[in-house]
């Protein structure tokens, strides 16, 4: 069984990758919802986040939902690539100086907002017999309304207690919740915010404030970055070229990940207690995951810790730190 709606909380490559949300004014609700972007089509995802009415807007995929204080926006579980997972929203009430996840859980009641293809127009019922999201034992379906628009609740849904499914255009968005282990005390709060999910009118689409445009940064300014950031011990330098979410992975072994703040933070405390870090500027490395320059990490003891390299358009970013298997 696939568990496709947890991919965006487990994922480390994708999730790391997403933009951090801009704050702006919500728009006004009319007429007409607008499909979303076809898988052609290559926007360049900025969402949007009105603070001040604690309701986030994505225009980019093209629906806003209600976030309550201290509802917020995970960088580590929002992407908006659509190839080659579904590309989506996760909020959590965690702060994100404690907001952390592993390959193989995330700890901590999330509410997802997140489209998957559906390049035949299938209907919700047809579209979810062709297992893209995968199925659990006593799943129910019942046909309901959301936002004014045919829906199909699915419960369980896989990863989550329940998920409405619309669909739009050659699209299907998935909104549901997943409440931690044996602790229901937010459900009422997540199936608030389920609920108030609103699709996109093309005027409220071409109300959106336009993208905020990023200078292209290369592979070579990165590994410069980390070689001085790291040289100077300079935590909020090397934050510069970080990723909105860093990941740590032992090679042949697991992964964590936290948001960028979290990551700094720590990185700070380290620094302090004694961690000096070496980096091999050039040349920057390749294989099966990625681009890499080469480190190693001295503490307690020496290990070889290779920072990946990743890129989102024309920006690259350090993502993930690897630590080595030791030669024997």
């Amino acid at each position: 069984m696939r568990n496709r709606p947890i991919i965006l909380a487990a994922l480390l490559v994708s999730a790391c990758l997403s933009p951090a949300a801009t704050p702006s004014s919500s728009p006004t609700s009319s007429p007409s919802p607008s499909a979303s972007p076809s898988p052609s089509e290559s926007p360049s995802p900025t969402p949007t986040a009105a603070t001040a009415d604690l309701v986030f807007t994505n225009a980019v995929l093209g629906y806003r939902i209600d976030t309550p204080a201290p509802w917020r926006r995970s960088a580590c579980l929002s992407t908006q690539d659509p190839t080659p997972l579904a590309a989506g929203d996760g909020f959590v009430r965690v702060p994100e100086q404690d907001e952390r996840g592993t390959d193989t859980g995330y700890p901590f009641d999330v509410v997802q907002v997140h489209v998957e293809r559906n390049p035949d127009r299938l209907t919700p019922e047809r579209w979810l017999a062709t297992g893209v999201i995968g199925s659990t034992q006593g799943q129910t379906t019942e046909a309901v309304t959301l936002d004014g628009h045919s829906a199909v609740l699915v419960r369980p849904a896989p990863g989550l207690v329940l998920a409405y499914l619309i669909p739009v255009a050659d699209r299907m968005f998935v909104i549901g919740y997943q409440n931690t282990f044996n602790d229901t005390s937010n459900v009422a709060a997540m199936d608030r915010m389920v609920r108030s999910f609103h699709l996109l009118t093309d005027q409220e689409r071409a109300a959106a404030p336009s993208p905020v445009p990023v200078a292209a940064r290369s592979a070579e300014a990165v590994a410069d970055a980390l070689a001085d950031g790291f040289a100077r011990m300079d935590a909020d330098l090397l934050a510069t070229v970080m990723a909105p979410c860093m990941a740590a992975a032992m090679e042949q072994a697991g992964g964590t990940f936290m948001p960028r703040g979290a990551f700094v933070s720590q990185l700070r405390d380290t620094f302090a207690a004694g961690l000096r870090v070496t980096v091999e500027r050039r040349p920057i490395g390749s294989d099966q995951t990625g681009m890499f320059v080469r480190a190693t990490w001295s503490a307690a003891v020496q290990q070889q810790r290779d920072l990946y390299l990743r890129r989102d358009g024309d920006v690259w970013s350090w993502y993930l730190t690897l630590t080595r298997q030791p030669v024997r």
